[in-house]
């Protein structure tokens, strides 16, 4: 298996997601507040100037990158028999 990426197919994504003992009930607030920081004009003009490229896609397409991403390192772990050292 090629673990190889072109610089153009690399993607990162950043969950905006409140810390795990947040109620569950003031997420959606958190993710509104963090997202509406991230469109503010001087942080989005910085990002940009860092290569920062930012996408609302919603929580499922979250959910999916993370799941892609689990999957692909499961595949590499299986194929070369990865184990943990104890």
């Amino acid at each position: 298996m090629s673990l190889a990426i072109k610089a153009s197919t690399l993607r990162r994504c950043w969950d905006c997601s409140p810390p795990p003992a947040c109620p569950r009930r003031l997420s959606p607030s958190w993710q509104s507040a963090v997202a509406k920081i991230l469109r503010a004009p001087e942080i989005a003009d910085r990002l940009k100037t860092l290569g920062i490229h930012l996408a609302e896609n919603g929580t499922a397409a979250y959910a999916k990158f993370m799941q892609d991403d689990l999957d692909r390192y499961t595949k590499v772990v299986k194929e070369f028999h990865l184990q943990i050292k104890p």
